[in-house]
């Protein structure tokens, strides 16, 4: 599947895969039909309600407005994710890493009208089958990808498992088995990296982490030596966990 490197605000890149076409339409079906099951319950309501009130047109016009701000506030407020795109596991993102606002959405959700609304989708599907990054025009004129949610690891436990020898070690840090593989990896990831590209960036990122985790464990870390705490971290969680 295509990736993307996504740059977070430290200027480390987060690797992504881009989000399937299918996925795409699959979670567009999901939000209808999620929209369509609300609007049923509250056309009821209101004619209801107030019978003389809500005509046809009226109706429509509700529902549309409703529609667009379904998408507009979800995307925006939910990390970039409505109902169907969270069952289905995809997000919006920004490609330049920055944090998607209201105006960028809003770009989103006004050229839907034309290319998703306007022509069943068509336009949207098509672009989104042809470009490079799966992209529709709204997603070029507000500079986002759709990607899955979860960012593409490039380590395995496998990777975590072959750190060093662990005969005759002994525990430093027993709170470690608090954390999760995941949270492994992203140790693994995060020294790799700051190996590979030695910059400032890296290195802020890496003491960020490693102060992290030791308030999340409740244990000291050294000021100046975080790359070796990190490295003590991954020793002590194969130990106790393999």
């Amino acid at each position: 599947m295509p990736t993307i490197e996504i740059a977070t605000s430290q200027k480390v890149d987060i690797d992504y895969t881009l989000a399937e076409t299918k996925q795409r339409v699959l979670a567009g079906i999901l939000d209808l039909v999620f929209l369509g099951i609300a609007f049923s319950l509250q056309s009821m309501l209101l004619a209801y309600a107030s019978p003389a009130i809500f005509g046809t047109r009226t109706f429509g016009f509700l529902f549309y407005f409703e529609y667009l701000m379904y998408f507009l506030l979800m995307n925006t407020y939910a990390g970039g994710q409505t109902f169907g795109k969270k069952l289905i596991g995809i997000k919006v993102v920004s490609i330049d890493g920055k944090k998607l606002h209201l105006g960028d959405h809003l770009i989103r959700m006004v050229l839907r009208i034309g290319e998703v609304d306007a022509c069943f989708g068509i336009v949207a599907i098509l672009l989104s089958a042809i470009t490079e990054r799966n992209q529709r025009v709204g997603d070029f004129a507000a500079n986002t990808v759709v990607v899955n949610a979860r960012p593409r690891s490039k380590f395995t436990i496998d990777d975590i498992n072959s750190i060093g020898s662990i005969e005759g070690y002994t525990v430093t840090y027993p709170q470690v088995k608090q954390l999760t593989d995941e949270d492994m990896l992203l140790v693994k990831e995060t020294l790799t990296r700051t190996l590979k590209y030695k910059n400032e960036a890296h290195q802020s990122t890496l003491g960020a982490l490693a102060v992290k985790l030791a308030e999340l464990l409740d244990v000291p870390v050294a000021q100046k030596d975080h790359k070796a705490f990190l490295h003590t971290l991954l020793r002590d969680y194969i130990v106790l966990t393999r």
